[in-house]
């Protein structure tokens, strides 16, 4: 009775460590989120697409990130990372390159900066790895960084129903313009407008989608628009002809 009292009290006192021996070999699981949408990755892959504007907005050459630890079992230890495709540079929130590809970190979510050298297909691989330095299933950034789509021009008229403007009045609207990636933070900025009237050409570029117009005579005319993005890029210019009443 005693023999049997003695081997019961020897198992008790290895089932803390049989089970902290299993839980060594259960890393913790990362996923990908975006803060600005709230999505995130799934099946261990995240995929997002982000306008190259490197050109105009210092703080626009990276993209932002948030890499989430759960399923903790003894803790995390640090995450590893590595860019598989393409070239760039992971930086944190600050800004700050990281110059080893294994980062120490505890915290169970981290905000990061990926900058891509060019507009590319980029793949960066997460791991995360615990004390024992056990790292887990990988989760991957794809991202397409694209350059800048030019604006699209509409141009319509109609006559002017306000009778205070005079006979011959005529409404250029180019409300119906648009940036094609507008998704991504474009938008419309100016609108040039250029109305040939008895062989003179009068241009004018202003930030209002629509411009009034008096004609000295009815008859036909011809008007042009060309709509410029917040990127400073152009759109191919149309035309129409004004039948001025």
């Amino acid at each position: 009775m005693k023999l049997i009292l003695f081997f019961a009290l020897i198992g008790l006192a290895l089932l803390p460590s049989c089970d902290n021996t299993n839980r060594r070999f259960y890393p913790p699981k990362l996923k990908i989120e975006n803060p600005e949408t709230g999505q995130y990755s799934s099946d261990g892959f995240y995929a997002d697409s982000v306008k190259n504007v490197f050109k105009t907005r210092a703080l626009s050459k990276a993209y932002m990130f948030e890499v989430h630890a759960y399923d903790l079992g003894i803790g995390l230890s640090g995450i590893k990372y590595s860019i598989d495709v393409g070239q760039g540079v992971l930086q944190d929130a600050s800004g700050t390159a990281f110059t080893s590809n294994s980062i120490a970190k505890t915290d169970t979510v981290q905000t990061f900066l990926f900058a891509p050298s060019k507009s590319d297909v980029y793949r960066v691989s997460f791991r995360a790895y615990n004390h024992y330095g056990v790292e887990g299933d990988p989760v991957t950034l794809s991202l397409f960084v694209f350059d800048n789509l030019l604006p699209e021009a509409k141009l319509a008229c109609s006559a002017d129903p306000d009778p205070s403007r005079g006979p011959h009045a005529m409404i250029l609207d180019a409300s119906a313009s648009y940036d094609r990636d507008k998704k991504y933070g474009g938008d419309i900025a100016t609108y040039e407008f250029t109305i040939t009237e008895n062989g003179k050409t009068h241009k004018d570029r202003i930030y209002a989608p629509k411009r009034y117009v008096q004609f000295s005579d009815a008859g036909v005319y011809q008007a042009s628009l060309t709509v410029y993005d917040n990127d400073g890029a152009a759109s191919a210019t149309v035309s129409i002809d004004i039948i001025a009443p």
